[in-house]
């Protein structure tokens, strides 16, 4: 129940993003994709599974219609003894993006799976104008 209105909170995120930034001013040129980022810090130990696990979950998602990248960036925290580590899945439409949002497997679901701290996992529905 509490991943239904996780969900459904997701969801109303994405709606507002649609509405609230726009797109270009006219809309045949409106080619900014939109993007789930998830951000968290991974304890090391967890690193390699989190990694092949990614890079499996990555090669799944590139057979999706309307998919256009994806992306992770990472970066040792000595101090902390984790890795910080930021996933990005690139849509082509929002349409494409609450698809998988409603029905696919999110990056949150697997990196709980492999024992990452909810908490310290954050997710956004962005756009990219760049």
């Amino acid at each position: 129940m509490a991943e239904q209105k996780q969900r459904a909170s997701e969801l109303e995120k994405f709606e507002s993003i649609a509405r609230g930034l726009g797109g270009a001013r006219y809309k045949e040129y409106d080619i900014a994709p939109f993007c789930e980022m998830v951000q968290t810090t991974v304890p090391e130990e967890l690193w390699s599974n989190v990694f092949y696990s990614w890079t499996s979950l990555k090669g799944h998602l590139q057979g999706m219609h309307g998919l256009e990248r994806t992306e992770m960036f990472a970066t040792r925290e000595e101090q902390a003894g984790a890795i910080f580590v930021c996933f990005f899945t690139i849509w082509g439409s929002g349409d494409a993006l609450a698809e998988w949002l409603e029905h696919g497997y999110p990056i949150e679901k697997m990196l709980t799976g492999l024992g990452v701290e909810p908490e310290t996992i954050e997710v956004r529905l962005i756009r990219d104008y760049s």
